[in-house]
């Protein structure tokens, strides 16, 4: 199993050092073999060629790139896809951007695939121009070759997204004196909104962005001109900064009030996602050809819950056994590895915090006087745990001079499903810490709080908590943080099949979505996650982070690479992982990293 974690240095972007955002930024990295994806491209295209009436390399400019291919339609006067290619802005061309001709002459449309010059023969403006002045051609040509010029749609694909972008930032009317509903429609597949990241990343050593180019050729800076139905879609194991990207897309078009819908595409990643667009049965496939009258509303797409999935999808985007089959083996580690550390440590001293016989904590003690308190808060989505099985880390802590401190609460469906309860409990356990710590010894002015899965939201909200308004209490006293593997908003957990079991209200989403009190948080941050944790848990955490570092305040992200949602919060027991040594970094003599 692979075990390589890193933690964000100096944030280059939102909350990603300069490795974490290369690393979101470079697609080629999430698959083993990118070739395997670009040779069925080609080979698709070949194929497409070979069976269909195509009328190939057409020029709509003077210039040597200035070629498109038309794939003809089986009948005339059909609506007509324009599809822009990807390749980085640096490579492929119309011969690898055929495949989804088929399905689309199919449904009863024309496609045309197009070529434009490269970088670095050219700029991404330039590139944009080019593009325009071929989807100008096709409007004043299309119609000699059995297309409807009045029923143009464009698509593009990664960097190609982008493009399409470009063309809705498009004054039709003042530049061209075309219609300024020349384009009825756009998909916006696995495509960058902000190219500012990208100018901040490794890749702008080939593409030479500039502040003032970025500008020019974003959609989200820029702003667009067009009003035209907007489809966005992203695999769902695209990067998180891609669905990020694709998430704000989506709500910058609506927020114009323009037709927008995201989908999220289960199981794709940045390369083959636009192959289930090609796909006749997929319902992405669907959904285009809704956008060009050419299907029903009613076909195989399922409405969209959240951010683009529909229930399934958003449900197992929260069902950890989707994506950690070995949560059982790895639940079990963590029992077996605390067993063997009280056999090293010894039983810990045992406090009650509050009433009920549950509200009650496990102090694993260091042999420094007057140390700093960590409050480890387990996880178990809420309705499962205890602390006595997750004390796996307690050496690390106890051999660095801090006390651990790990608390029982009650499980969500014992008090009706009611989160106020838990949250109650787990306030009153860190309150107690504060105001008792010298009775085992500790220093309750230095209390550090950490938390996995379900206990990374209670140790959010923790945090985000406002100990003085609301408890009287030093609004400082927790010193550092560290969320691991958590849900930030509630929101999408509301709609999600865990509301079977966790009664969230408006109230409560608002109350106990950490990500909405940031101006509570007075401790510097770690948050955490593993690669391989549901698309949504990547997000959470990758969203929160960023809210927190654009509220100002000190955050670090670590990313584990190769670990999954159980996985990752292990390594919080090695000295030597990076993920132990950014829990200990903020336990210094003033609490401070």
């Amino acid at each position: 199993m692979a075990n390589r974690v890193a933690v964000s240095a100096a944030a280059v972007w939102r909350a990603y050092d300069q490795a974490e955002l290369d690393r979101q930024y470079n697609s080629r990295g999430t698959v083993p073999d990118v070739s395997i994806y670009l040779n069925e491209y080609a080979s698709r295209t070949a194929a497409a060629k070979a069976s269909l009436r195509c009328v190939e390399d057409m020029a709509y400019g003077d210039g040597p790139d200035d070629r498109l291919d038309i794939y003809q339609a089986l009948t005339p006067n059909a609506p007509v896809m324009v599809f822009l290619h990807g390749g980085d802005w640096r490579a492929l061309s119309k011969e690898d951007s055929g495949f989804a001709a088929p399905a689309f002459v199919d449904a009863g449309a024309m496609f045309v695939a197009l070529d434009f010059t490269l970088v670095p023969a050219t700029t991404l403006p330039e590139m944009g121009a080019q593009v325009r002045r071929a989807l100008y051609w096709v409007w004043k040509n299309i119609g000699a070759h059995g297309g409807d010029p009045s029923r143009i749609h464009i698509a593009g694909h990664s960097s190609g997204a982008n493009l399409v972008g470009q063309l809705l930032m498009t004054d039709w009317v003042k530049d061209f004196s075309a219609p300024a509903d020349l384009v009825k429609s756009a998909v916006f597949m696995s495509g960058l909104g902000d190219l500012e990241p990208v100018r901040l990343s490794f890749r702008n050593e080939k593409l030479g962005l500039t502040p003032d180019l970025v500008a020019q050729v974003s959609l989200l800076r820029h702003g667009a001109v067009a009003s035209c139905p907007l489809l966005v879609a992203v695999g769902g194991h695209e990067t998180t900064d891609y669905l990020r990207q694709s998430r704000e897309v989506a709500d910058y078009w609506k927020a114009l009030g323009g037709q927008s819908t995201l989908m999220a595409l289960t199981g794709r990643h940045h390369f083959d996602a636009v192959l289930e667009w090609a796909d006749p049965a997929s319902a992405l496939f669907t959904a285009q050809l809704v956008l060009m009258g050419l299907g029903r509303a009613a076909g195989a797409a399922t409405p969209a819950v959240w951010l683009g999935m529909d229930q399934p999808a958003l449900d197992a985007s929260y069902n950890q056994v989707v994506y950690a089959p070995n949560q059982a083996e790895v639940l079990q580690r963590y029992a077996d590895n605390s067993v063997a550390m009280r056999s090293r440590l010894g039983e810990p001293l045992r406090f009650a915090y509050g009433d009920s016989a549950i509200e009650a904590l496990d102090v694993y003690t260091t042999d420094k006087a007057d140390a700093p308190v960590a409050i480890f808060i387990h996880g178990g989505a809420w309705r499962a745990g205890l602390a006595c099985n997750y004390a796996f880390a307690a050496e690390l802590f106890v051999r660095a001079g801090v006390h651990l401190v790990v608390p029982d609460f009650a499980a969500v469906q014992d008090v009706g499903g009611d989160l106020t309860v838990m949250v109650a409990q787990v306030r009153r356990a860190v309150a107690w810490v504060h105001c008792h710590a010298a009775r085992f010894g500790g220093d309750g002015r230095r209390v550090h709080v950490l938390g996995h899965s379900s206990g990374a939201h209670l140790a959010g909200v923790v945090l985000t908590t406002d100990w003085a308004g609301e408890f009287g209490l030093p609004p400082d006293f927790i010193k550092s943080g560290l969320c691991c593997s958590g849900i930030f908003d509630l929101a999408p957990v509301r709609l999600s099949a865990r509301s079977r079991y966790i009664r969230i209200t408006e109230n409560s989403e608002q109350a106990f979505s950490p990500q909405r009190h940031i101006a509570h948080l007075n401790a510097p941050l770690v948050v955490a996650c593993g690669t391989l944790e549901t698309p949504e848990f990547l997000r959470q955490s990758h969203d929160f982070a960023a809210e927190v570092a654009t509220a100002g305040k000190p955050v670090r992200l670590v990313t584990a690479e190769g670990l999954n949602h159980f996985e990752i919060i292990e390594t919080l027991a090695d000295a030597d992982s990076p993920l132990g040594r950014a829990a200990l970094a903020h336990l210094g003599p003033n609490g401070l990293s």
